[in-house]
């Protein structure tokens, strides 16, 4: 099976031809003894922010164990990152050398053994003052 985790649609003026750009990910089997349909591919949940006046820790749960980025910055184009190699199901990442009192945006993807990917969507934070 084949499972379609994002779609891109492009046309550089009205008149042109329009182009749809697809991102598709393989199911694989799951472990021997674990999971059903779709287990190898992550979801972000429980994603908890704790701002602070110059840092933010940002922790949350995968379904199953991956690494993560977490990019982050003043507008919705981002900007910064925050790598956890570490393969877990549960992840924390700290934000460190950020402005007081500023709203912040976020999102994290996050990335299975196996290679499929799970992202959070867009998501933000204001720090204190």
């Amino acid at each position: 099976m084949f499972f379609v985790s994002q779609v891109f649609a492009a046309a550089a003026t009205a008149t042109d031809s329009f182009q749809v750009f697809l991102t598709v990910n393989a199911e694989v089997a799951p472990p021997s003894g674990g999971g059903g349909v779709g287990t190898n591919f992550p979801l972000i949940t429980d994603i908890v922010v704790t701002p602070n006046k110059n840092s933010a820790i940002v922790s949350y749960k995968t379904t199953i164990p991956t690494t993560a980025i977490l990019s982050y910055g003043k507008t919705q184009s981002l900007g910064g990152s925050v790598l956890d190699t570490n393969i877990s199901a549960t992840h924390t990442a700290t934000i460190s050398n950020l402005s007081a009192n500023t709203l912040y945006y976020f999102s994290i993807e996050a990335t299975s053994l196996t290679g499929a990917k799970g992202y959070s969507g867009l998501k933000n934070f204001s720090t204190l003052p």
